[in-house]
């Protein structure tokens, strides 16, 4: 199947690396490994007509029988419609795999550039783009995985207040005005610091040095 397309005259085909061979120049890819990527021509043409302001990228597992992992950059219309424009399929995902993702994404749409990369709080997704694309692009946090972090965490660390943290870190994420933000995290952790310590540790560790990538009030401002 990945023969035929390639052989299209419109070729999406990316990236193939079959398990056996080698990716040259890029040692850390062991023979055992599998990568796909894809973007075809329609995707192009999305991502350099919505993709200059932002694009997201996100990874899925246990999608397949295989166990690969699905990597997908994706960018939004005017009406906040998620939209794919490429799609990786790996057996992990990591710097060393996103690196030629991104390599191949650029040699594709060479003046491609964007100002913003939304992803989770892992480094592997910006250090690659960044690698590739340059410093310009900011890195922000995704919302839903920031929400999605938060509330695994709730339900391992907190003991007695796990709806009630849950509802006041939702209000602090969603807030937009700077100044009410701080005065919500400095009371959140003054409130629950002695009450639930291990989960007022996880946040201060976490995210209070990173509030300029997922507190909406910043992100109102850099946008």
């Amino acid at each position: 199947m990945v023969k035929n397309m390639q052989g299209s005259p419109h070729d999406p085909v990316l990236i193939f690396k079959p398990v056996g061979d080698e990716m040259n120049g890029y040692k850390k890819i062991g023979i055992e490994e599998f990568i796909l990527a894809i973007m075809n021509d329609a995707q192009e043409k999305l991502l350099e007509m919505y993709g200059k302001q932002c694009v997201m990228i996100d990874s899925t597992h246990g999608t397949n029988q295989y166990g690969f992992q699905m990597t997908t950059l994706m960018v939004h219309d005017e009406n906040h419609q998620g939209m794919p424009v490429a799609i990786l399929f790996s057996l992990r995902v990591a710097a060393e795999i996103l690196v030629p993702f991104s390599g191949a994404i650029k040699k594709k749409v060479p003046s491609f550039k964007t100002n913003f990369l939304l992803s989770d709080g892992t480094n592997s997704f910006p250090n690659a783009w960044r690698e590739v694309f340059g410093d310009e692009t900011k890195h922000l946090l995704c919302a839903w995985h920031v929400m999605r972090n938060w509330n695994l965490n709730i339900k391992s660390k907190v003991v007695q207040y796990k709806e009630e943290i849950r509802i006041k870190l939702k209000k602090n994420l969603a807030e937009t005005d700077e100044t009410s933000f701080h005065k919500l995290i400095s009371s959140f952790i003054e409130t629950y610091e002695a009450k639930e310590s291990s989960f007022v540790a996880y946040f201060q560790s976490n995210y209070i040095n990173r509030t300029k990538k997922w507190a909406s009030c910043y992100k109102k401002r850099q946008a």
